[in-house]
């Protein structure tokens, strides 16, 4: 191996880096489950998970200085927690070696793209181990201890624009800053030594993991892809301390957080796509121009607040680096925690010109509460629309039940549709306007000249076919497709993100991720 061509064997190594194949995933989902749920990205004719081509990475570098030189910034280009391998040693793959290993070595920090933090990362911490590192980290930034506590203890967290419950159990937020006191006293713990491994609390940790994250940001020039994977982050990573370690701006394209991360938004104007809301499902990195909203909120996680959502879309507004060509939004359980649909519909209206996806899924108790939606025809530019029924057609609004309705919402341009049932107990009646609308809509074929497909999950649409077969003689594909993210939902807790690697509509992925679905 040794005898062929570094450019060969660079090809050959980057055959096991997913992120190298451009199909690097996201993860939101437990270590144990891993193995079974997501087979390797990188080809899928080896049943083998992507832990494990990481481990070749590992072992590829160990064999000759060779080897090394190409297969170790190869096995560097992603950083995760959760991909760690079980046939490895496991302080390889947690925090503090990484970051000591990126504090010594500016190359591997140069080529590290894609980072991903999670709760293992605070259960493994060794908080003296931590404490080593971070120490020689401020001194390859040239930041002092002294300087780190000055700042802090004036800190205020300017990024939180609304005051909210932070995920301290120990320490409610109060309009005083009495969490962030909280921190402070831990983190003076943390940077003086005044506590032994032994005593450390979760709390601790919490603190010494967030100012890891904050310091290894610093140290990687080029990351692109950053996942938050848990709460306490959101509170921690401010615009104000991350500028306390020279951090000015940052290079990231796309952020996954459970919260909406104002501290990170605002200081990466390249920033291109985001998924905001708590993943339960591998999923798969977002196109330039894309956000993505899941609503739902989790037991002991924050709630977001719908005061927040004016901020979401004004992103791409004051980057300005790509416009807003996706879009998805999935409401919460709680009425408190979600945007009235038509006042979202209302803040994408500057969108119009350049919104091509559009994913729209309001919980049944939004049906009869909220009602339907305005029309989208002014949406020139949408190609791919999925939306919830309830958003379409209401029983108690009798405009929505005209056949000439669904012709009247729909744009022109689009050349998608798919209709998700989220209120079963009506679906006869819901069904039998639907397709009065559908045959009205096959009427108007020649000014809807884009449509190609229509999917729908309501069960009637399985057996109607005198509906398919009108679509099929006018070139449409006309299809009953019941959603796999929708499958086994019996509570709460069982709901799972919807965009997930069968599940996200085409127009939505990166055009490798379409190639390698397909």
């Amino acid at each position: 191996m040794e005898s062929l061509p570094p450019e060969v064997l660079h090809i050959v190594f980057s055959s096991f880096c997913s992120h190298c194949q451009g199909v690097t995933p996201i993860f939101r989902a437990d270590d144990t489950k891993i193995i079974a749920y997501y087979k390797a990205a990188t080809n899928p004719k080896i049943d083998k998970p992507i832990h494990y081509h990481r481990q070749t990475l590992c072992n590829l570098s160990r064999v000759s200085r060779q080897l090394r030189q190409i297969a170790q910034p190869i096995l560097h280009h992603q950083f995760d927690i959760l991909l760690r391998s079980p046939i490895a040693e496991p302080q390889s793959w947690r925090l503090e070696p990484f970051l000591r290993t990126i504090t010594v070595r500016p190359d591997l920090a140069r080529v590290v793209t894609y980072l991903n933090t999670g709760p293992d990362m605070v259960t493994q911490l060794d908080i003296k181990e931590a404490r080593r590192v971070y120490l020689e980290a401020l001194k390859t930034l040239g930041v002092g201890v002294d300087k780190v506590l000055a700042k802090r203890a004036e800190n205020t967290n300017q990024d939180l624009e609304i005051p909210r419950p932070m995920p301290f159990e120990f320490a409610e937020y109060d309009f005083n800053g009495s969490v962030f006191k909280d921190r402070y006293m831990f983190l003076k713990q943390f940077l003086l030594e005044t506590c032994e491994s032994s005593a450390c609390t979760p709390p601790l940790k919490e603190v010494a993991t967030t100012e890891l994250m904050m310091v290894l940001l610093a140290l990687l020039p080029n990351l692109e892809t950053l996942v938050i994977n848990d709460n306490f982050f959101e509170g921690s990573m401010m615009s104000t301390a991350l500028e306390t370690f020279g951090v000015r701006s940052l290079n990231l394209k796309s952020v996954v957080s459970i919260q909406f991360p104002y501290g990170i938004v605002r200081l990466s104007p390249q920033l291109q796509s985001m998924i905001i809301g708590d993943v339960k499902k591998p999923i798969r990195i977002p196109h330039a121009g894309s956000l993505f909203y899941w609503g739902y909120v989790v037991l002991r996680s924050n709630r977001i607040a719908a005061k927040e959502y004016h901020v979401i879309p004004k992103m791409f507004e004051v980057h300005g680096t790509h416009p807003l060509t996706s879009f998805g939004y999935v409401s919460g359980w709680n009425r408190k925690d979600c945007i009235k649909p038509r006042r979202l519909v209302r803040l994408l209206v500057e969108h119009r010109p350049t919104l091509q996806s559009l994913y729209l899924h309001y919980w049944e108790l939004y049906y009869q509460r909220m009602g339907p939606i305005a029309s989208l025809k002014a949406f020139v530019a949408l190609k791919d629309l999925s939306i919830s029924t309830n958003l379409l057609y209401s029983p108690v609004d009798l405009e929505t039940h005209d056949a000439n309705y669904l012709v009247h919402f729909l744009p022109h341009s689009i050349q998608s549709l798919t209709l998700i049932d989220t209120y079963q107990e009506t679906g006869d009646f819901l069904y039998t306007i639907l397709k009065h609308g559908l045959q009205k809509l096959a009427v108007a074929r020649s000014t809807f000249s884009c449509l190609k497909k229509i999917r729908c999950d309501l069960e009637y649409s399985k057996y109607d076919k005198d509906t398919k077969q009108t679509f099929g003689l006018l070139g449409v594909d006309f299809v009953y497709e019941r959603f796999q993210w929708k499958t086994g939902v019996e509570m709460l807790g069982t709901v799972e993100w919807p965009f997930g690697r069968e599940d996200t509509p085409e127009s939505f992925l990166d055009p490798r991720e379409r190639d390698w679905r397909n």
